[in-house]
């Protein structure tokens, strides 16, 4: 990790410089931080000179969060300019960003296959349970209105999971097959989905033992 951040120290610098005018170097959904996790663990479950390209993908991942869609390519030209990539690594690399947040794809290049792996490899966290409800401050962890977890509430999906909770159990989602392509990846994964799902089992039964599944003000939920 060393080694690649002093070789791409020029365009880590430009890179947090954006995120610094965002507000987003620390503390947010898609800060730095996420950036360097992820970039870490593309390092962990590919090698070179794959490895390498997933590595500055990663550092730049968040640029379409940012920025939208509509700037990623106008922004990749400028953050690959720090590199020596040929034309066709920069278009893999950029191609990356821009597709990371979608579901897997058989048409995904390399580098697109290590980053969304890296980045779910982050997100399948103990600290990232404590990010879930973080940057979801107004959602509420349980929605008591709705115990049964293997149907989805109306309007609630990925972007909008309705609750802290409901976030979580779309992680685990993750452990069925395609969603994690790379062998390192699922290998390191398992581990964090054993304790992601002791979590979200013991928060459940609680809630049984507590009996707030009758929560006398549901309507509380809706407003």
């Amino acid at each position: 990790m060393y080694e690649k951040l002093e070789q791409f120290a020029q365009l880590i610098k430009v890179v947090r410089q954006d995120h610094k005018v965002k507000n987003a170097l620390l503390g947010k959904g898609h800060d730095f931080v996420h950036a360097y996790l992820v970039a870490h663990y593309c390092l962990e479950i590919a090698e070179d000179p794959l490895a390498t390209l997933a590595f500055v993908a990663a550092i730049c991942h968040n640029t379409d969060r940012h920025y939208g869609d509509d700037m990623v390519e106008q922004m990749m030209e400028r953050y690959l300019a720090y590199t020596n990539f040929s034309a066709e690594e920069k278009l893999l690399v950029t191609e990356a960003v821009l597709n990371h947040s979608h579901r897997p794809s058989a048409s995904d290049n390399p580098v697109t296959v290590v980053l969304m792996d890296g980045d779910k490899l982050t997100i399948l966290s103990l600290s990232a349970i404590i990010g879930a409800g973080q940057f979801r401050p107004h959602m509420p962890v349980v929605d008591f209105r709705y115990p049964n977890f293997s149907e989805r509430p109306p309007g609630i999906n990925y972007q909008n999971p309705g609750s802290i909770i409901r976030d979580l159990i779309g992680w685990l989602e993750w452990e069925e097959e395609g969603w994690l392509r790379t062998q390192r990846a699922k290998e390191l994964a398992k581990p964090k989905f054993k304790k992601i799902r002791r979590f979200v089992d013991d928060l459940l039964a609680e809630i049984s033992e507590n009996d707030l599944w009758n929560y006398q003000f549901k309507e509380d939920f809706g407003s």
